[in-house]
C-alpha cells in the first residue's frame, strides 16, 4: 500500500494515473463525460482531469444525479452547480423524485438510473466514455461481494478500467489507487467534498462493507485486504482474457440461424474448466444466463454423451452428441394430414403447399434453426403422419435411421413422416431425404405438375 506521500507526490500520483489512462485510450479532441456525485472521489477524477484538460485538449461534460435519498441533496446539488460553473467545462445536472427510488433495492435501482443518464448524454454528446471514480477500495468490495456469492472465478474481476456496461462505455482510471490517497489529494487542493452519509449506512450492502464486514475481517487478519482483493479482481480479468482467447476457436464453429444456434464439439472436446467457459458463453450470446449448476450439468453430459434438456428463463438447452443446441422454437409432432394445395397451420407449424412452383431443396435439421424446409415431389397422394413405433425408412426402424444420421433426440418426435402408397418415403431431418432408389422420382417431372412443400417452425 502506498503510504505517506509528501507535497506533490500525492498529486503526480492521481494526476499521474489519470494521464496513464488518457495516454492509453483517449482520442484527442472528443467529448468526455464524468460521473460526479460531488464526493472526495468525483472531484479528485475532476481536478485530475482538469489538471490535464488543455494538454490533452478534453472537452469536458460532467453530469450530476441527485437521487432523492437524502433532504440535504437539493441543497448540496445546488452547492455543486455554483462551483461547477465556475470551471472550463459544462455541467448537465437531473433530479429523480424520490416515489421513483422506492422499493427493496435502492442501490440497484441508483444504479440503473445512473448508467441511464450517462448513456442517454453520452451519446447525445458523442462522447468516447463516461469517466467513473471508482478506486482500488471499491474494487476490492466488489470482488468481495462477488467471492461470497460464489461467482465463478473469471466473474470476480468486478470494476474494470475500461468497460461496456448497459449500453455505456465507462473509464475508471482511479482504480490503482487507495481511498486514503484521494482523501489527501483532496486535502491538498483545499477541495471540500460532499459527505453523503449514505456511504456508511449499514442499511445498505456498501455501507455494510465498509463499516462492518472490512473492518472485521481485517481486524481478524490484523492487516488491510484492499489491494490483495484488488490482486484477485486483476488475476481475475487476466483468467477470462485467456479463457476467451483459448474459447475462441470453439465458439467461432457456433452455427446461428434464425431459429436457433448449435455448436458441435464432437471433433474435440476441451479441458472441463474450458468447456464451462464456453458453455457459458455460448448461452450468453443467445441473451440467456445460466446458473453454476446448469453449466456442471451441461458439461458433464457433455463429457459422458449423453442427452439432456435443461430449461433457462423460458428459453431450452439441448445437449446430444457433444452438441449444444438452443432452438428458438418449441415442436409438437402435427396430426395426419393429406398434402392439399394451400397452407396448412397446427401447432408448432405452417405447411404450404403449391403445384408447379418449384423451390429449392432444404432438407435436414440444420435448416429448422435457419428458417424451414423446403423440398419438392413428383404428383402422387401423399399425407405427412407423425413419427411412431412400426415405422421403417431405408430399410431401418424410423428411430433407428435418425439415430444414425445424428438426428438431435429432442427433434425426433416432432418432425412429421412422408406416406406415399403406405410406405415412408421421406423424413425430414437427417437431409437423406427420399428413400433410397427413390432419388430420381421427380427428376424427370415438369416444372407444372411438381408438388412443392415449404414447412416452418413457428413453435408452440
Amino acid at each position: 500500500m502506498r503510504r505517506n506521500r509528501q507535497g506533490g507526490a500525492i498529486r503526480e500520483a492521481v494526476e499521474g494515473e489519470v494521464r496513464r489512462h488518457l495516454m492509453a485510450h483517449y482520442e484527442r479532441g472528443r467529448p468526455l463525460l464524468l460521473g460526479f456525485s460531488g464526493g472526495p472521489d468525483s472531484q479528485a477524477l475532476l481536478y485530475a482531469l482538469l489538471s490535464l484538460r488543455t494538454s490533452f485538449d478534453i472537452p469536458l461534460h460532467v453530469a450530476h444525479l441527485d437521487h432523492g435519498w437524502r433532504e440535504e441533496s437539493a441543497t448540496e446539488a445546488q452547492q455543486l452547480e455554483e462551483l461547477l460553473s465556475s470551471l472550463p467545462l459544462v455541467a448537465h445536472f437531473r433530479r429523480l423524485e424520490r416515489a421513483a427510488m422506492l422499493g427493496e433495492n435502492q442501490e440497484e435501482q441508483g444504479r440503473l438510473a445512473r448508467l441511464a443518464l450517462f448513456r442517454e448524454l453520452s451519446e447525445r454528446l458523442g462522447a468516447q466514455a463516461t469517466l467513473i471514480a471508482h478506486h482500488c477500495d471499491d474494487r476490492a468490495e466488489t470482488t468481495l461481494k462477488r467471492c461470497l456469492e460464489g461467482a465463478p472465478l473469471t466473474k470476480l474481476a468486478g470494476l474494470r478500467p475500461v468497460t461496456e456496461l448497459e449500453g455505456a462505455t465507462l473509464w475508471r482510471p482511479l482504480l490503482p489507487l487507495r481511498k486514503e490517497e484521494l482523501l489527501a489529494y483532496c486535502s491538498e487542493l483545499g477541495l471540500k467534498p460532499i459527505d453523503d452519509k449514505t456511504n456508511l449506512d449499514p442499511a445498505l450492502y456498501r455501507g455494510a462493507q465498509r463499516t462492518l464486514l472490512f473492518p472485521l475481517i481485517e481486524r481478524a487478519l490484523s492487516r488491510s485486504i484492499a489491494r490483495s482483493l484488488s490482486h484477485l479482481s486483476q488475476s481475475s480479468g487476466e483468467l477470462e482474457e485467456y479463457l476467451n482467447e483459448e474459447s475462441a476457436p470453439y465458439l467461432s464453429q457456433v452455427k446461428r440461424g434464425s431459429q436457433g444456434s448449435w455448436l458441435n464439439l464432437e471433433e474435440r472436446l476441451p479441458h472441463p474448466f474450458l468447456l464451462s467457459h464456453i458453455v457459458r458463453e455460448f448461452v450468453r450470446t443467445e441473451g440467456v444466463a445460466i446458473s453454476r449448476e446448469a453449466t456442471l450439468i451441461a458439461c458433464r453430459h457433455l463429457v459422458d454423451g449423453k442427452e439432456g434438456m435443461i430449461s433457462l428463463h423460458h428459453r431450452a438447452l439441448h445437449i446430444d452428441r457433444r452438441r449444444l443446441l438452443m432452438p428458438r422454437f418449441s415442436l409438437k409432432a402435427p396430426p395426419p394430414f393429406s398434402l392439399q394445395h394451400g397452407e396448412h397451420r397446427f401447432e408448432g407449424w405452417i405447411f404450404t403447399v403449391s403445384r408447379g412452383e418449384p423451390c429449392k431443396p432444404r432438407l435436414g435439421w440444420e435448416w429448422l434453426f435457419d428458417g424451414g424446409l423446403s423440398f419438392n415431389l413428383p404428383p402422387g397422394d401423399y399425407t405427412l403422419v407423425p413419427p411412431q413405433m412400426g415405422l421403417f425408412f431405408d430399410g431401418r426402424e424410423v428411430g433407428e435411421h435418425y439415430a444414425k444420421h445424428k438426428v438431435p433426440c429432442f427433434l425426433r418426435r416432432t418432425s412429421p413422416l412422408l406416406i406415399h402408397n403406405e410406405e415412408v418415403v421421406m423424413e425430414l431431418l437427417s437431409g437423406a431425404a427420399w428413400q433410397s432408389g427413390r432419388e430420381s422420382d421427380s427428376k424427370n417431372i415438369g416444372k407444372e405438375d411438381m408438388i412443392s412443400v415449404r414447412a416452418e417452425a413457428v413453435g408452440l
